[in-house]
């Protein structure tokens, strides 16, 4: 119902539509179809997923009309996300919360020892990162625990990084950062896997609120023009066994190479 303060409404054909999408067999280009069998291959494939399981039929149709509102939502969210941002280039020691090694530890090695060389050694594999715990150039609001050390804040009066200098050890849910600002922040284009992780952050943030504020915002109208738009509406949200077709991240302006997601 958040998502319905939004203009965004899921109908009962909609959701058909996915589970179709998700479960009927596609055909080879120029094979003949027979709409009947067609049918009871849906049918076997979707009930045997049901089965496999443990899901009713009304439950899977819940579980997909909260993620095509979700599809809905982030293309909405979409909007409000600008081409070009503010970036500072960033390096960072990625270490798991759940792993043996104390990122107090590794602060104190960075006192005699090469940010680099221990990045190397010890990182979190990433996709956002490569083997030295290069990240590259981040905008704002992609990462937001770190956004303070980034980008500074006004507000709780918290001056960014230098370049050359290393944040202290930054506590997350997902894991322990130490981050080194390379080079300071300046506008720059967004590319696609900045805007994909900046796009998951908002639909985020937005749930979060909506919890909290209730319904309270208002329509908002959808540009069916933006390519990150294109993108959402193309993403499979839900895992079915037929479905093996990933959808790419999309370019946020022509030309940028795209970098692909993953895990």
């Amino acid at each position: 119902q958040r998502s319905q303060s939004l203009g965004i409404h899921i109908s009962d054909a909609d959701i058909e539509e996915e589970l179709r999408r998700q479960f009927v067999p596609t055909a080879a280009p120029g094979q003949e179809t027979d709409p009947g069998q067609l049918e009871r291959e849906f049918k076997d494939s979707y009930s045997g997923y049901l089965t496999a399981t443990g899901l009713s039929d009304a439950d899977f149709r819940v579980i997909v009309e909260e993620q095509l509102a979700q599809q809905a939502l982030a293309g909405v969210l979409a909007q409000a996300i600008e081409e070009r941002q503010q970036h500072v280039e960033i390096q960072w020691i990625q270490i798991p919360i759940d792993g043996q090694i104390l990122i107090g530890d590794v602060e104190q090695r960075l006192v005699n020892e090469d940010f680099t060389r221990i990045a190397q050694e010890l990182n979190s594999p990433s996709q956002f990162a490569d083997p030295n715990g290069y990240v590259g150039w981040v905008p704002q609001g992609a990462f937001p625990e770190l956004d303070d050390y980034m980008f500074g804040n006004q507000e709780d009066e918290i001056e960014a990084l230098t370049p050359g200098s290393v944040s202290e050890p930054i506590f997350t849910n997902e894991a322990y950062y130490l981050i080194k600002v390379l080079a300071p922040s300046e506008e720059r284009d967004l590319t696609g896997l900045m805007g994909s992780k900046l796009l998951r952050e908002s639909v985020d943030a937005w749930q979060r609120e909506a919890l909290v504020a209730g319904t309270g915002q208002g329509f908002v109208r959808m540009n069916f023009n933006s390519r990150l738009y294109e993108w959402v509406t193309d993403q499979v949200f839900i895992t079915a066994p037929r479905i093996e077709r990933p959808t790419p991240v999309p370019e946020l302006l022509p030309g940028i190479p795209v970098v692909p997601g993953g895990g």
